[in-house]
């Protein structure tokens, strides 16, 4: 009867201490789950208002991106321009010398 009544008080006392960490670990995540929705919050508040403040910065930024787009167009135009004059005069070099190995294998057979 002895060990009974032992092992049914230490049942019962780990059991209350089971319920106690329970009970803390609850409140201690609720406690975060406030501190984190408290921040979730803040955040969100200096964000808006930062928005609301720089609503002129969405303008600058998009006419940033414009003008560097443009600038790249520009870039992009003036190499294919440089490419396509490299290319028309290396087909008018290769045109010429075409032209004079013609002529003188014409010549040369002239001669013959």
């Amino acid at each position: 009867m002895a060990l009974t009544t032992q092992v049914d008080a230490m049942l019962r006392r780990y059991s209350t201490e089971r319920e106690l960490l329970w009970s803390q670990r609850h409140i201690m995540n609720e406690t975060l789950l406030w501190v984190v929705l408290l921040g979730t919050v803040v955040t969100a508040i200096v964000a808006i208002l930062s928005l609301l403040r720089s609503g002129t910065g969405y303008q600058s930024l998009s006419q940033q991106v414009r003008e560097e787009l443009k600038a790249g167009r520009d870039e992009s135009r003036a190499a294919a321009k440089e490419l396509r004059e490299e290319v028309s005069n290396s087909l008018r070099l290769s045109a010429e010398s075409i032209a004079k190995t013609l002529e003188t294998v014409a010549k040369a057979q002239q001669a013959q």
